[in-house]
């Protein structure tokens, strides 16, 4: 496991086990004890698109929630990010040493999605290899249990269960997105109600739910919160 402080982390170094539907099944351990030993638990998401921005902020949070459901019942998630942190010590000059196991699963939806351009073409520049997603993505579906869809193992569902019961802290960057989709494609169709969601949220995390870019803007009251600028302004 990585060891590392709040300071003078070189998140190149950090290693990233990346995963796909060839060896899944042998990390799997790995990756389930992670989740049970860690202090807290980061994710993050990429998608084959999200719709129209306009929509996406939407100046009433209602509005904003049924468009990004649409969003989520249409589009797929194509990687899954996990990452792992162990807080080790507080030290006396401000810095936290944390251990770190992070884990990106390669995933293909097995339903009918829709592809955004604009979004393959982000993932591209970003290095993102989108052959892999169709050559050796794990497989999930979207919506309720399907209890007589048993052709193969449902590892993402079963990933977002082991999350929810382990009851670790969740951190996030603009994390309602992310927590709609995740919600829509691991777990269950999603409420129609805002309130009913945020509702099943604090049920399925019960230890918090941590939006970096929210205490930025909020706490930290920085000019820009896109996460490189955040990175290097700490």
């Amino acid at each position: 496991m990585n060891e590392s402080s709040t300071r003078n982390v070189d998140v190149e170094q950090i290693p990233l086990i990346e995963l796909n539907s060839d060896n899944i099944h042998q990390e799997w351990d790995n990756l389930t004890n992670s989740l049970k030993d860690c202090t807290f638990i980061s994710l993050d998401l990429e998608m084959s698109g999200l719709g129209k921005r306009e929509e996406l902020n939407d100046q009433s949070i209602d509005e904003r929630y049924k468009n990004i459901r649409k969003a989520a019942s249409s589009y797929s998630i194509f990687s899954f990010g996990i990452s792992c942190f162990k807080i080790c010590s507080f030290e006396s000059d401000n810095r936290v040493i944390v251990k770190n196991k992070s884990f990106d699963l390669a995933l293909l939806c097995s339903d009918h999605f829709m592809v955004d351009p604009e979004s393959i073409q982000f993932l591209i520049f970003n290095k993102h290899d989108i052959a892999l997603n169709f050559t050796k993505g794990i497989k999930y579906y979207r919506g309720n249990d399907r209890y007589q869809d048993q052709n193969y193992r449902q590892y993402p569902r079963e990933l977002f269960s082991l999350i929810s019961n382990a009851k670790k802290p969740i951190v996030l960057h603009n994390g309602l997105i992310d927590l709609i989709f995740m919600y829509q494609n691991f777990y269950a169709n999603a409420p129609e109600n805002l309130m009913k969601f945020l509702a099943d949220l604090s049920e399925l995390f019960q230890s918090g739910i941590y939006d970096t870019k929210f205490i930025s803007e909020f706490y930290g009251r920085y000019n820009s919160t896109y996460l490189e600028y955040l990175y290097y302004k700490s």
